[in-house]
């Protein structure tokens, strides 16, 4: 999604528009999330430590684990072990 300006904190929009959530409604499937940008996202995992695990209280830390959650009950309900 966007990111957060490391020097007013004012979030920055990237894309101007909203394809996800189109995509999503167009072919019926969920919108798993939207992660914010972060270098050290990339930096995580340059490290081979995931950014859930070096900074799980950030803003792309939740972001990934709350589309990793919603993708396992997405799954968990398609193959009926709810």
């Amino acid at each position: 999604s966007g990111l957060s300006c490391p020097h007013c904190r004012k979030d920055i929009q990237l894309f101007s528009g909203r394809g996800g959530e189109t995509l999503s409604r167009e072919y019926d499937i969920p919108l798993v999330g939207r992660i914010p940008f972060d270098p050290a996202v990339g930096e995580a995992g340059d490290q081979g430590t995931p950014i859930v695990l070096s900074r799980p209280e950030s803003a792309q830390g939740q972001a990934f684990q709350k589309a990793a959650e919603l993708v396992a009950a997405r799954i968990s309900v398609l193959r009926g072990n709810v």
